[in-house]
């Protein structure tokens, strides 16, 4: 998984990555020098270290994933009715 593609992985594990982004973000903002996401996809661990020269694109990772959840919430909520 590259910093820019996000996987087509259940909706739960999308909402952990997000709330794990944002504490990062978090941490990274009141000090931390460097923060690691890890992700298990397909079997085996992806780490992404952020440095907060680099927090703007941990920044558009957590939009990226909010819009993911959001495109498949709004999915889920649309129904037919006659």
């Amino acid at each position: 998984m590259s910093e820019t593609d996000i996987p087509q992985v259940p909706l739960a594990m999308l909402q952990q990555w997000l709330a794990d982004a944002r504490t990062a973000y978090h941490e990274l903002m009141i000090g931390q020098r460097a923060v690691t996401l890890r992700h298990n996809v397909g079997g085996g661990d992806k780490w992404i270290v952020y440095e907060k020269a680099n927090a703007d694109k941990l920044l558009a990772y957590i939009g990226r994933l909010e819009a993911q959840i959001e495109g498949r919430a709004s999915r889920s909520a649309i129904g037919v009715v006659f």
